[in-house]
């Protein structure tokens, strides 16, 4: 685990992708913790650990609107592809 301290984004950008998330799954569960390594976001829920790229991260920061259900899906653990 090699987490990188220098790269900053605000919390509250983490916190909506989780709520955007818990509309498609429910049992993903509260925001716990967060760190960023090499490239992307490790976050901590109560129920699941998620990645998010930092790409995603940006994006939701920038332009939310351009992420659609199938992006949001793939940050789902055990997400599989139709």
């Amino acid at each position: 685990m090699n987490k990188a301290s220098s790269i900053q984004a605000p919390v509250f950008v983490i916190h909506e992708l989780i709520i955007r998330l818990q509309e498609i799954d429910s049992l993903i569960g509260e925001y716990q913790s967060h760190y960023f390594n090499k490239d992307e976001a490790v976050v901590q829920t109560t129920n699941s650990v998620l990645h998010f790229p930092l790409e995603l991260i940006q994006m939701q920061f920038q332009a939310p609107h351009l992420i659609g259900e199938d992006e949001l899906r793939q940050q789902l653990p055990m997400y599989r592809p139709v």
